[in-house]
């Protein structure tokens, strides 16, 4: 799956739009990574702080809804 950055140059997107764009754009890179985990890749960690992918797609999930409140 290729992906494609939204170019921030253009002048006549709107703000909110362009907000947005890089919001999709994450979205799939998030996406793409976690896709070809197994389960148990989902639930563990190799991080110091413990975090495991499903638990750090949950908090990117909650603070984009906090965000667009």
């Amino acid at each position: 799956m290729t992906i494609s950055l939204p170019n921030p140059s253009h002048r006549q997107v709107e703000t909110l739009t362009l907000f947005l764009d890089y919001l999709d754009y994450y979205r799939a890179a998030i996406a793409v990574k976690l896709v070809g985990l197994s389960d148990a890749e989902l639930r563990s960690s190799r991080l110091p702080s413990s975090w495991t992918p499903i638990e750090l797609l949950k908090h990117l999930v909650y603070m984009e809804r906090r965000w667009l409140r």
